[in-house]
Formats: structure tokens, sequence, C-alpha cells
């Protein structure tokens, strides 16, 4: 199963620097850059969730690693993270709860808390990909009227743009180039990123050791245990 996911994952990639390049228009390297660069945010989100819902039942959060760094929380240092080959997905997140262990309930929260904040942020990068979208379209209306020019000394119209006018509407265009270049960039970026933590999200939720959908799995069957074992009392 987990060999299934990390080609999963790797197809997941492919299809999105294809994407980048065709709806971007972005060169073969900017596109791996931009992908490493969304994967890092997009695995350190998720991350930051596990840490948040550990806080959140009382434990204490002792590293945070992602892909080639880990931080030491206690510490606060920033180093090498050993286990990258180790960990299933880019990151891990290494926390303490009471001597007695985690709850049922508190390994489904943590465990489901990184999905989630994948899920919350590819939405939200997904709406903002329509808002960009939407700008785009009004990006490089009209440009700027030409005024006609006027032959020196005489009075009489040129019929050809004056200088100036000449200028404001190149310096228009070029504007309107910048804004376009922007707004497409911010478009491709929050559109690669909404779909990558979506997908990895569900890659997490797959059931398979050490992953997220294992340890929900885990603690639900632990969680019917407990309310069985409770109700045969």
């Amino acid at each position: 199963m987990r060999l299934i996911v990390i080609v999963l994952s790797i197809v997941l990639n492919v299809m999105l620097y294809s994407g980048g390049r065709d709806v971007g228009g972005l060169s073969w390297w900017q596109t791996f850059a931009l992908l490493a660069v969304l994967n890092c945010i997009a695995i350190l989100l998720h991350e930051l969730g596990h840490a948040w819902a550990i806080l959140r039942v009382g434990g204490s959060v002792q590293k945070i690693a992602v892909l080639f760094w880990a931080y030491d929380v206690r510490k606060k240092r920033l180093s090498m993270n050993a286990r990258l080959l180790g960990s299933d997905v880019g990151g891990y997140v290494v926390g303490r709860y009471a001597p007695t262990g985690p709850t049922a309930k508190a390994l489904i929260i943590v465990a489901a808390a990184g999905p989630v904040a994948n899920l919350v942020s590819g939405a939200m990068a997904l709406i903002a990909a329509v808002m960009f979208g939407r700008q785009g379209a009004d990006v490089g209306g009209p440009i700027a009227q030409i005024t006609p020019g006027v032959i020196s000394g005489t009075g009489v119209p040129a019929g050809l743009p004056s200088d100036a006018g000449i200028a404001a509407a190149f310096a228009h265009a070029e504007s309107a180039a910048q804004a376009a270049a922007l707004l497409n960039l911010a478009y491709t970026s929050v559109l690669l990123f909404g779909v990558l933590s979506l997908g990895l999200a569900l890659l997490n939720l797959i059931p398979f050791r050490g992953s997220d959908g294992e340890t929900i799995a885990r603690g639900m069957k632990l969680w019917r245990m407990m309310v069985g074992k409770t109700a045969r009392n």
C-alpha cells in the first residue's frame, strides 16, 4: 500500500508539473521551483496541523520536521532531518502526552488534524484561484487613447499620435502586461497549491503503516473497544 501511495504522489506531482507548464506558461525550472516551494508549504501546514492538535489535547510538541529540515522546539534549533528516508509523507511531528499515553479520542484528533489542515488550505487556495482568474479576465483592457499630434508652428493636426501619446500607450501596455503576468503567476500558484493540498490530504488518509489514515483507523478501533467495554460494565 505504501508503494501505491508513493506512486500516486509522483503521478500527482507530474500532473501538476504539466499543469504549471500549460496553464502558467512557465519554463521547466520555474515550474520545478514553484512545485518544490508549494510542496514545502503544504507539508509544513500539514505538520503544523498535527502540532496544533497535540497542544489542544494537552500534549507538548518536541520536534517538527519538513523534508530536509527538523526544528527542535525544546532547544529552538533547526537541523537536518536525519529521518527523511523513513518519513512516509515528507514530514513528521514528535509529541509527548500524559504518562498514560494518548486516549483514543486524542489519537483521532491529532491524526486527522494534518489532513484537515490541507483540506482547508486547499479549499481556500482554489477559491483564491477563482478570484484571480476573474481579475485576470479584466486585465489588459483598452489601451489609453492616443491623442493626435500637431505639426509644429502650424496648428494643423498631423494625423499622427504625439510623442506623449505614444509614450503613454506603451507605458500602459507594459503596465498591463506586467499586471497580467503577476496575476497569471498568482493564479497558477494557488491553483497548483489547492490541488496539491487536497491530494496530500487524501493520500494521507489512505490506511497504510505510519499514515494518518492508519492512525485514525487504530484510534477508531480502540474507541469502539472502550465503548463496548463500558457498555458491558
